[in-house]
């Protein structure tokens, strides 16, 4: 009795082969993946991009203890601060329409005045003063 995969069977030599083609395969697909997570990484600023459009998220909060001493502009015009204390409004309910030209603040109109994405909202606008409050600016 002879082995099947003996020399003087009639077992087909093709079995390393292919072997040897799905190892270079594997080995190249994983060549391919770790070069994309790298290259990836390297530009991940750009890859990945959450803009929030309401105020939910926002800690960047307008301390209302120098509301004289900074000076906001949008769109090259002057902003005054119109009330002297912060109105409780959801951080949801309220759109980003632009920020402060030179300071980080930035400014928000209410849903219901926001016309399509709230991009204009003016005269006024609302500056954030902490989680849930909003400080009423015009121009």
């Amino acid at each position: 009795m002879t082995h099947p995969i003996s020399p003087g069977s009639s077992a087909s030599p093709q079995f390393p082969r292919a072997a040897i083609f799905w190892i270079c395969a594997l080995v190249g697909g994983i060549g391919i993946a770790a070069s994309s997570a790298v290259y990836d990484r390297g530009h991940r600023q750009n890859l990945e991009k959450a803009v929030e459009r309401t105020a939910v998220g926002d800690k960047t909060y307008f301390p209302l203890a120098e509301r004289e001493k900074l000076q906001l502009r949008f769109l090259g015009e002057a902003l005054v601060i119109s009330t002297q204390t912060p109105d409780p409004m959801p951080e949801s309910r309220m759109i980003l329409s632009g920020e402060t030209e030179g300071t980080p603040f930035r400014l928000y109109v209410p849903a219901e005045r926001a016309n399509g994405n709230g991009e204009v909202g003016g005269p006024s606008w609302y500056l954030k003063t902490g989680p849930g409050e909003f400080l009423r600016v015009t121009r």
